[in-house]
Formats: structure tokens, C-alpha cells, sequence
């Protein structure tokens, strides 16, 4: 913990090896999909991409630690400012996302737009984006998550953990 200010280090370090992490599975994956097989920088990027998968999971395990705090206050303001910043974040890059795939394999025309706006609707605009859709399930069930951390027993948390 930092004196000066009350925060905890070992969370920005994780978050910062977390970010190593996600580059590494997106730069190995190029290889993967698009590598020979058997061949040794497949193997190597395979072994490597493996060797990280656990950055994605750190990163959601870190914002629950953070937004399941029953001592920091959370607003419905803020959450609220989240949930409509997401919703933003997921129209305008899911819309893109849905007319460069579009433009991208020659089928884009003026229905392309409602259509795009419709995968964003089903969550089948930017395959890669599927984690704004899991954040945005995790905000609305906010609320309810913070109820049940703040008036539960540790010994019902770790069954639910368990569980």
C-alpha cells in the first residue's frame, strides 16, 4: 500500500501485466489464425497465448474487487453516467465494426445501416467487443451485486465463490 495516498499497488500491477497480457493473446492470435500449423512460431504462439488467458478473467476479478466495495460509495449518478457511457461505447464502435465487416467482404448498401444498428441489438457486431456486452450485464446487475457483498457472511461468499 502507498502511505501518501491509501492505494493499494498490488492492483495496478496486476492491471499493468494484465495489459501485457491482452496485447500478447491479440498478437499471438494473428499467428494462430493465420500461421502454418506445426509449424514453431505457431507453436510458440500458442504456448505463449495460453500462457496468458488468465488476463482477461484478472481484469473483470479487479473490477468487481473495486465496484463490490462496500465501503466506496457508487452513486446511481455514476453508475448510471457507466451504464449510458457504455451503451455509447458499444452503439458507435458496434455500428462500425458491422459496416467495415460489411464494406470489408463487398456487401455494403443502404440497408447495411439498419442492419448494423440490428447486430448491435443481438450483440453480433464486433465479435471481439463481447466483453463491453458482459460489462454492461455486470453494471445493471450492480445494484443487486452490492446488496448481497455488503450484508452477506464471509462464509456465504466463499460458498457462493464456491459455488
Amino acid at each position: 500500500m502507498d502511505r501518501r495516498t491509501d492505494r493499494l499497488l498490488w492492483p495496478d500491477l496486476l492491471r499493468a501485466l494484465s495489459c501485457i497480457g491482452v496485447v500478447i493473446i491479440h498478437l499471438t492470435s494473428v499467428c494462430i489464425n493465420n500461421g502454418p500449423e506445426r509449424s514453431q512460431s505457431f507453436e510458440l504462439a500458442l504456448i505463449l497465448n495460453s500462457l496468458v488467458r488468465w488476463s482477461v478473467p484478472v481484469f473483470f476479478m479487479l473490477s468487481g474487487m473495486f465496484l463490490l466495495d462496500p465501503d466506496k460509495a457508487l452513486p446511481p449518478e455514476k453508475l448510471g453516467t457507466k451504464i449510458l457511457r457504455l451503451l455509447l461505447i458499444i452503439s458507435v464502435w458496434g455500428v462500425f465494426y458491422a459496416l467495415l465487416d460489411g464494406w470489408t467482404f463487398g456487401y455494403i448498401s443502404l440497408i447495411s445501416i439498419p442492419k448494423a444498428v440490428l447486430s448491435v441489438l443481438a450483440g453480433t457486431a464486433g465479435y471481439h467487443l463481447w466483453f463491453l456486452y458482459t460489462l454492461l450485464i455486470i453494471y445493471l446487475a450492480l445494484p443487486l451485486l452490492r446488496l448481497i457483498t455488503a450484508y452477506s457472511s464471509q462464509k456465504l461468499l466463499n460458498w457462493a465463490i464456491l459455488v
